[in-house]
């Protein structure tokens, strides 16, 4: 497996914390009418607090105000997988030149390629969600086509 090099790990921010923190990547997916992209973005460095829920106990962070499920690392590659073999790009923060960030996506890579997997919450809007929901069935089926002029999913003749 050839490794990628310059992917850009979750970064902290210097603050000191009393408590137990982590650096994590904020993944969220992002649909439009022709398909959707999950995109492991930004990093910040938060607070880890246990939360029980349904008589287990789970790790969770706060980002802006709501308490989100910390997904431990080894889940990063799981859903990478899952969502590229459910026709998403999944895209990577990769140092571009220079300090610019850029996102390289596994249109372009194999998913034979090795990355580093680090934790992550996944901050998608349930928006986000139904779309996903709405256009899956066309995503890898090779009997549709997303038709650019009429932005509809059409029927292959």
């Amino acid at each position: 497996m050839k490794k990628i090099n310059n992917q850009i790990p979750p970064l902290g921010d210097n603050r000191k914390r009393t408590n137990k923190s982590v650096r994590l990547y904020l993944a969220e997916l992002f649909c439009g009418p022709g398909g959707c992209t999950f995109r492991f973005g930004n990093s910040i460095e938060r607070i880890i607090y246990l939360s029980i829920i349904g008589g287990k106990a789970r790790e969770e962070v706060v980002y802006y105000n709501i308490f989100y499920k910390l997904e431990p690392a080894e889940q990063m590659k799981k859903t990478a997988a899952f969502f590229h073999k459910n026709g998403v790009s999944v895209e990577l923060p990769v140092y571009g030149g220079s300090s610019h960030v850029k996102y390289i996506t596994f249109d372009h890579l194999s998913l034979n390629q090795d990355f580093d997997a680090f934790p992550f919450i996944d901050i998608t809007k349930d928006e986000e969600l139904r779309s996903y929901e709405s256009i899956k069935k066309f995503l890898n089926n090779p009997n549709y086509f997303f038709n650019d002029e009429t932005w509809e999913w059409e029927l292959r003749p």
